[in-house]
């Protein structure tokens, strides 16, 4: 039988999908950010930031007397600082440092990330992705020649995945503006990038090309190399502006001020779910505060697709309870947990998934894609 049509699969990452590479999950974020500013002799760009958010996060602890909050998770520090912003207040934090407290956590996400995040430097000097990133844009190349639509969703900042597809290479659309011609797949951020750029007088979005970032600023050590594609951020991209910003969206509720200039990639998101007949979620453990999320996929999979697969790789077996109130009757029948139990996710959250997806999806003689 000749199928007519392509497979619409969709991968959706969270922070476990990029821990391999030693970039911190949401909940262990601060304290990562902490140790850098406190204990090492890595060199911070924005070191105020970090003194900021740290003396910031000191006057927070005065609501323990009356209240709780999660102050190791960086979520809930981000949502307080929001708030904080509205108020005018924040304990004993003068209120002339108060506006700054957001800007000054999305410099700190920034550069944690970049000092954190390894990526391969072999004997010629070439910088190369990890090797689970390599693996998981490899099998991207395989479904793409096999009959799949591919799409992937993250929330991750970092730019792994993004490094990896370029070195297969394979030619992805951002969401952002016109797409390139001759797209392999999408690769959608819904919270931004570290090498995603704005404009503060057009309000654009652009996104930095990764061929700066490695031949700038490289940190080496051994067969390990960090890319600081912040340090390609600040260009003047229209007379009379200042210079371009980050854009990193808070993982927070409050996504409104972000919603101009980001909503095509949501919409595109929201499309994708829509047409999916896979879902396959890799590291993201759904927590409760992620409205945003939920919402997503509740307007998005109202499409007329019928989902074949929804499974979830994640290792904290908690997230079960999660996904099942998440998902309706249909979804429910197609939804696997971990669905490779031999592997246990030994091996690691992404690349487990790699190994299985591999088998399920591919024919047994499938060899490695080169596209270009």
């Amino acid at each position: 039988m000749v199928r007519l049509e392509r497979t619409k699969t969709t991968f959706i990452l969270g922070a476990g999908a990029s821990v391999h590479c030693h970039v911190p999950v949401m909940g262990d974020f601060l304290d990562e950010a902490y140790r850098l500013r406190r204990y090492t002799q890595v060199e911070l760009d924005n070191k105020g930031a970090f003194d900021l958010v740290f003396e910031a996060t000191t006057a927070l602890n005065a609501v323990f007397a009356k209240s709780q909050l999660e102050l190791r998770n960086i979520e809930s520090v981000f949502a307080a600082f929001e708030m904080a912003a509205l108020f005018g207040k924040l304990g004993e934090l003068p209120e002339d440092k108060i506006p700054a407290l957001v800007p000054a956590l999305k410099k700190v996400i920034l550069e944690t990330i970049e000092v954190t995040q390894d990526f391969r430097n072999d004997a010629q000097g070439r910088i190369l992705p990890s090797v689970e990133y390599h693996l998981f844009a490899n099998l991207v190349a395989q479904l793409a020649t096999a009959g799949h639509d591919v799409t992937v969703l993250t929330f991750n900042y970092d730019i792994g995945l993004d490094f990896a597809l370029q070195k297969e290479p394979l030619v992805y659309a951002s969401g952002l503006g016109e797409d390139p011609e001759n797209v392999h797949v999408e690769l959608l951020k819904l919270h931004g990038s570290v090498n995603w750029a704005q404009c503060n007088k057009c309000k654009k979005v652009m996104i930095k090309e990764l061929g700066n970032a490695t031949s700038g600023v490289i940190e080496r050590n051994g067969d390990i190399a960090r890319l600081r594609p912040s340090r390609v951020i600040g260009s003047i991209h229209c007379q009379g502006a200042e210079r371009e910003q980050p854009f990193i969206v808070p993982p927070t509720w409050n996504k409104s001020e972000h919603y101009a200039a980001i909503s095509p990639v949501w919409r595109r998101a929201a499309e994708r779910l829509g047409q999916a007949e896979n879902i396959f979620v890799i590291g993201y453990s759904l927590p409760q505060t992620d409205q945003f999320f939920r919402y997503l996929y509740a307007l998005g999979t109202m499409g007329p697709s019928r989902i074949q697969r929804f499974y979830v790789f994640n290792p904290d077996r908690a997230v079960d309870e999660r996904y099942q109130q998440l998902l309706g009757p249909i979804a429910k029948e197609r939804y696997r947990l971990n669905p490779d139990a031999d592997e246990r996710l030994r091996e690691g959250t992404l690349n487990s998934a790699v190994h299985f997806l591999r088998k399920a999806l591919l024919p047994a003689d499938a060899g490695r894609v080169h596209f270009g």
